[in-house]
């Protein structure tokens, strides 16, 4: 029987190139070239709190204190998931670890483009290895049989602190 030595999942980094924040009518990318990491497994209790939160706008009419119960667990979720980052404010300095705290300090689009990107969205490279023969050995072999002019659908998807305003 062949050793098998069990790894943890690995985790994505995510170059925050893609941020936009408009302002004045002016594009500004504040973290262009900065990284974020993040946990790269996604648990069933993820995808169920991914449904409570696609009806936060709709919760937010009905019940404050509900949808005020969504955004704190967003932000518990979103910092939980960041292993590391390299964004800074506006100075150039180092932001600390993301924290809730600190994640309250950021810009709607800030907070938004970390909610998407952890939430597993990843670039098309980084999606197009993520599931390469060496981690999933079954679909070298799946792959292998295809005949030609057969095409398989996949999921496709795109790949902090207090700040000084």
């Amino acid at each position: 029987m062949t050793e098998t030595t069990k790894l943890p999942p690995k985790p994505y980094t995510v170059v925050a190139d893609d941020l936009v924040v408009i302002e004045d009518g002016v594009e500004y990318r504040p973290h262009a070239g900065e990284k974020v990491v993040f946990k790269s497994r996604l648990t069933v209790d993820d995808y169920l709190y991914s449904r409570r939160r696609a009806n936060l706008n709709s919760a937010a009419l009905v019940d404050a204190a509900y949808a005020d119960t969504l955004w704190a667990e967003t932000l518990e979720r979103t910092a939980g998931r960041i292993v590391s980052h390299e964004w800074t404010d506006d100075d150039g300095k180092l932001l600390p670890p993301m924290t809730v705290d600190v994640l309250r300090f950021l810009s709607f689009e800030e907070l938004g483009w970390l909610i998407q990107k952890s939430s597993g969205a990843r670039s098309d490279d980084e999606s197009k290895n993520a599931l390469s023969p060496s981690t999933r050995p079954s679909m070298g072999r799946r792959a292998s049989r295809r005949t030609s002019g057969s095409s398989r659908g996949s999921a496709k998807s795109s790949d902090a602190s207090p700040r000084k305003r």
